[in-house]
């Protein structure tokens, strides 16, 4: 599973990607016109928890059932990119979220559909939006 996040709409090359299986391994990546650093990034203070349900083992299973991922991201993690940290009323980032499963039941998903020509979920023009909302300003 992985989660796509552009937190400024003007700059939508500027991405992070978090990506979870089901035992809770995580890999990172920052793909930003600033990070100088690896491929993979390790955000400060992310929360992963995960909970499998199926046989608890490396190989896949056609009676593995589902898994359920939550993850908490510290605002601040996009502080060089986002136009307010921690985001304000009204403002708009841009999301995916991907699913893809393995060899015994190849599949794959997007909350928000790639658009052609993408093939690749790293593919922010094809990312949704989401828009923050206080709605005790309201």
């Amino acid at each position: 599973m992985e989660i796509f996040l552009s937190p400024n709409p003007e700059r939508i090359a500027n991405y992070y990607t978090f990506e979870v299986n089901a035992i809770g391994t995580m890999l990172n990546r920052c793909k930003t016109d600033w990070w100088k650093g690896p491929p993979t990034w390790e955000p400060e203070c992310v929360r992963c928890r995960t909970s499998f349900q199926g046989w608890r083992r490396k190989d896949e299973s056609p009676a593995d059932d589902h898994w359920i991922v939550e993850l908490a991201i510290p605002f601040r993690n996009f502080a060089r990119d986002a136009v307010h940290t921690p985001p304000r009323d009204g403002d708009q980032w841009r999301l995916n979220l991907n699913r893809t499963r393995g060899i015994t039941n190849r599949q794959s998903s997007t909350w928000s559909p790639l658009a052609p020509p993408a093939t690749s979920f790293h593919a922010p023009e094809s990312f949704g939006w989401v828009r923050f909302v206080n709605l005790h300003a309201r």
